[in-house]
């Protein structure tokens, strides 16, 4: 059970910075800046990675004010994938 609560906590906390990152339109587009260099040293093999651009793509067009009709919950959960995907514990 301590297993459970301890993924529960860090998927909680990397939802609250995606938040955080949401409504602080620098720390987005420094993310956005820091996730094309990752995505410069990364092959991008597979079904998993290959929507990787696409998720970065739409968080670019919510920061540059280009596309807006996306729910805050749903960019929320987006920044936090690409959160988790900047991590440097997300190759082990």
């Amino acid at each position: 059970m301590a297993e459970v609560d301890e993924a529960v906590e860090v998927l909680e906390s990397g939802y609250a910075e995606a938040e955080e990152i949401v409504n602080n339109p620098d720390d987005l587009k420094k993310l956005l800046q820091q996730l094309e260099e990752k995505l410069k040293m990364v092959p991008l093999v597979g079904d998993q990675l290959s929507n990787i651009p696409v998720l970065v793509s739409m968080v670019r067009s919510y920061a540059n004010g280009e596309y807006s009709n996306i729910p805050t919950g749903t960019l929320i959960a987006i920044v936090s994938a690409l959160l988790y995907f900047l991590s440097p514990f997300d190759l082990i």
